[in-house]
């Protein structure tokens, strides 16, 4: 489907179709969200700063909810661009989230067939490299689909965002060993920020219970899912700095990571993670679902936990 700063629409009547689900990058709010009272644009300002402190996302002007879990997308919510135009509604967000936040996007989508003369709104928001305060004085982030207030250290970590390198994390498996059918794995990291990167290192974790024969390996607990599961930590180091957009294979002090081959049940999966540190502390965290089965395989679409969302 189109990125949502791209809809129109036979989008959005096909989000309703789907009965599309909120998530931590998109939000339904139903036309009475507009409103000239101070709450309502209170709440406007904490919705969508919380939106630029996370990831990015958009908000969807124009679709009311399903009041039940997972509060999916249920109906139009016509807006009345001549009450509410879109000049006004950036007026609002502008006016009550400090710093401003840069490329902030509003597409009208006119309702044509639906509801002539209507209109929806989405509201594109980048992640943004600086922490924006609305309008109560609070810092808010996206959780659990929700604008949350921020801890204190989330505040400093997103403020200095261009200050800190970023990056982003690849599992790689080789073909099954010749002589003894196990798989080798690598880590992959790379530099996304403008800024050049030292002291990098890594640590990859996986259950203790399937790894293959290491020496002297360091074991720490790890929730999977409510369960407390034995990993090894394994460290392996980059020893030059690593320049912006230069990806990186990381090998491992006990050489690659080896996983055998028992017979598993079929879907039988686990999570491997990859956990990046520099010379601010730990960075980055990828988490990874390997299928056990036979090939073993690396999902596609990790877990990519940037430093500041990264809980120590």
């Amino acid at each position: 489907m189109k990125p949502p700063s791209e809809w129109d629409e036979s989008d959005l009547l096909r989000l309703l179709e789907i009965g599309a689900e909120e998530n931590l990058s998109l939000e339904w709010k139903e036309a009475r969200a507009l409103s000239k009272s101070d709450g309502s644009k209170n709440e406007i300002a904490k919705d969508v700063s919380a939106f630029a402190n996370s990831d990015g996302g958009s908000v969807v002007y124009g679709i009311r909810e399903d009041d039940q879990p997972p509060h999916t997308a249920a109906e139009l919510s016509p807006i009345d661009p001549t009450q509410f135009p879109p000049e006004w509604l950036e007026n609002v967000i502008n006016s009550r989230i400090k710093p401003p936040i840069q490329n902030l996007r509003i597409q009208p989508i006119k309702l044509s067939t639906r509801h002539p003369g209507r209109v929806a709104y989405v509201v594109y928001v980048p992640k943004s490299v600086t922490a924006h305060q609305a309008s109560d004085k609070r810092y808010y982030k996206r959780y659990n689909f929700q604008s949350v207030p921020m801890e204190d250290y989330e505040i400093r970590l997103a403020m200095h965002r261009t200050s800190w390198p970023s990056y982003e994390v690849k599992l790689r498996k080789t073909r099954p060993h010749p002589a003894d059918g196990q798989y080798f794995f690598v880590a992959v990291v790379t530099n996304t920020s403008d800024l050049v990167a030292t002291e990098v290192s890594l640590n990859l974790l996986i259950p203790a219970g399937i790894s293959g024969k290491i020496t002297s390996p360091v074991c720490e607990p790890v929730d999977d899912d409510g369960v407390q599961i034995e990993y090894l930590r394994i460290p392996g180091d980059l020893k030059s700095p690593l320049y912006p957009g230069d990806p990186r294979a990381v090998h491992f002090k006990f050489g690659y990571l080896i996983l055998p081959q028992p017979v598993f049940s079929e879907g039988r999966q686990c999570k491997i993670i990859v956990r990046v540190y520099d010379r601010f502390g730990r960075a980055h965290e990828g988490i990874f679902t390997v299928s056990l089965g036979e090939p073993l395989e690396v999902k596609d679409n990790p877990i990519q936990r940037p430093r500041e969302t990264i809980y120590y």
